[in-house]
């Protein structure tokens, strides 16, 4: 349990260590309500949970400095070949980590100054292992250099477990002391929660992190106890291929969030009321967002405003996201500027979603947002006199638009001049009646799936 709540804390400091009988009632959909008492066992703080909830699932990873398995040559991006100086953790181990540190040449290119948390860091599992050579089961998205310290770890989650069918709801003055969240998924793999409700978390509703392979599906968010000062977010961190859909959430800070290296995570067919969605730190890439509805971003419940937001290349505390995200086929209504893209956002796809931006231009470009491609979507800038997209650095060449219509706004580029290209972009009065914006396809996620399986 929560050894940083001093109220749980200090009621277990009054137990013996050991076996300790607790007792659950729980009143069922019927009325009945059920009781059984079992024996948990009380030990040390150090043994808690590491995110701390009423319904509780982890794995492990070996993270130690004794446990980490240097490589004995790079990784390349697209690579599925892992050469270690040691294989020594991953007998009878189906997944591993592949992690490299911080401040090195690599994040150099990024210059971006984060103080803590990671850049690179993706879960794999293991196709085949003879000795300390390694087949991942996909290409690494991010390199891996042996020169650098890159190191893997051994990865044992817990897998397969499912919450399902089920209301948690945590009422009282007393959450403000828990800070609990409703339930967690750590270090998991082939996990799911579905068909879920909660009402007022403590700080997530469910959180997915340090995860592969996990699924969060048709449920209801409504809420929390601290959405202006915690990590009220609904979305995943240290994730790596996971899926969220058919969800809707209310109230909470981010949502949908993508946290901490994410990639190769689709959120869709969502609806959020009053938040923002946020690609929040560490480097998250290659995942898409398709078919959500942002409804609104106010700031009572601590968005920041715009409906997608890619924290700034300048913010030591969370670092920069990535290369290789996708905006498709979304309805987005904000406060300020539809999308915020805060540096080292290269080769992002913006396509075929419809953006109200209460205040500002539709998109804003700060450092190394380089060749991405904004194509197919409507713009309704409130903001008089306000641009398309808003480029702040010289370096940001390779941009296109194609196929967009703004309604509202003077220009298609503002700020500082750099090399772009443009065909086929409709500038209209705010008032004029808004063209059609249709994707070809409903939903990527879906389509991709069909033409792997052979379907047409």
């Amino acid at each position: 349990w929560c050894s940083s709540c001093p109220a749980i804390r200090g009621s277990l400091a009054e137990l013996p260590a050991g076996n300790c009988p607790l007792t659950l009632e729980i009143t069922g959909w019927d009325g009945r309500k059920r009781a059984e008492t079992c024996e948990f066992l009380v030990k040390s703080e150090d043994n808690y949970p590491v995110s701390p909830s009423l319904i509780h699932f982890e794995g492990r990873e070996y993270s130690g400095a004794a446990s980490r398995m240097p490589l004995a040559a790079d990784l390349p991006r697209g690579g599925t070949q892992l050469e270690l100086a040691s294989g020594r953790q991953l007998d009878d181990c189906e997944f591993l980590i592949l992690s490299a540190p911080l401040h090195t040449g690599w994040d150099e290119l990024a210059r971006t100054p984060l103080y803590w948390g990671a850049m690179r860091r993706t879960a794999f599992r293991i196709a085949a292992r003879k000795g300390n050579s390694v087949t991942l089961d996909r290409p690494a998205r991010v390199p891996f250099f042996a020169a650098e310290g890159a190191y893997a770890t051994a990865f044992h989650p817990v897998r397969w477990c499912a919450l399902e069918g089920l209301t948690l709801e945590q009422r009282g003055e007393l959450q403000k002391e828990f800070k609990l969240n409703a339930a967690s998924f750590v270090f998991a793999a082939d996990c799911e929660a579905r068909d879920i409700e909660v009402i007022k978390a403590g700080v997530w509703p469910v959180r997915f992190t340090n995860v592969i392979n996990c699924t969060f599906a048709d449920s209801v968010l409504r809420g929390a106890w601290f959405p202006r000062s915690l990590l009220s977010y609904a979305g995943f961190e240290y994730g790596t291929d996971c899926l969220m859909e058919r969800l809707e959430t209310f109230d909470l800070r981010h949502a949908p969030l993508l946290n901490w290296c994410c990639s190769g995570c689709v959120i869709r067919e969502s609806v959020f009321h009053n938040s923002d969605a946020q690609l929040h730190s560490g480097y998250c890439l290659e995942n898409l967002f398709e078919q959500c509805r942002i409804i609104e971003t106010t700031p009572e419940f601590s968005s920041y405003g715009y409906a997608f937001y890619s924290t700034p290349f300048n913010d030591g505390m969370h670092g920069s996201s990535g290369p290789r995200n996708v905006i498709y086929n979304c309805d987005a209504v904000s406060r300020k500027s539809s999308v915020y893209l805060g540096g080292n956002n290269s080769q992002w796809r913006i396509v075929y979603t419809r953006f109200q931006a209460g205040s500002g231009p539709g998109i804003i470009a700060r450092f190394n947002c380089r060749d991405n491609i904004i194509a197919g979507n409507l713009f309704r800038l409130d903001g008089a006199g306000q641009p398309l997209f808003f480029n702040e650095y010289l370096d940001n060449t390779g941009n296109e638009f194609s196929g967009n219509t703004v309604l509202g706004g003077n220009t298609l580029w503002g700020g500082v001049k750099a090399a772009f290209r443009e065909t086929g972009n409709r500038l209209l009065p705010a008032g004029a009646d808004a063209p059609e914006c249709k994707a070809p396809v409903p939903s990527l996620y879906l389509w991709q799936k069909e033409s792997k399986s052979g379907g047409k």
